[in-house]
């Protein structure tokens, strides 16, 4: 799981678990997170229980992936915003950006994620 790997990066180069926040849009996502996390102080979270809350660092962990490439419940606008003003210094977005780029209200979002933000393939670094 590319998240959980992340957070074991980010921890091993210093920053502190309580620093460190996890969103998914799913409650079974959260759960099977929670799982590969057994040990750690992270806090993951649906979208909808992380408001009003910061952490240094928020991983947005999108699931999606499907063959209709429906981006279900991350098309409410709501749960994009919490997730990324949720994060003090660095928002990190985990997910299939291909199935994520089909959908054209995302198109703001693709375009910060890939003129302004930093773009790699999980595939190639993290698994």
């Amino acid at each position: 799981m590319v998240c959980v790997k992340y957070v074991k990066y980010l921890i091993s180069n210093g920053l502190k678990e309580s620093d460190i926040g996890i969103i998914t849009p799913y409650s079974a996502q959260k759960i099977k997170i929670e799982k590969y996390l057994n040990g750690y102080n992270i806090e993951v979270s649906t979208v909808d229980r992380f408001q009003r809350q910061q952490k240094e660092v928020i991983i947005f962990c999108f699931v999606r992936d499907n063959k209709t490439k429906d981006v279900g419940l991350l098309i409410k606008k709501k749960y994009m915003i919490v997730a990324m003003t949720s994060a003090r210094r660095q928002f990190v977005f985990i997910g299939n950006t291909n199935m994520l780029f089909t959908d054209d209200k995302f198109e703001e979002l693709r375009n910060i994620l890939l003129n302004e933000g930093i773009s790699i393939d999980a595939g190639r670094y993290w698994l």
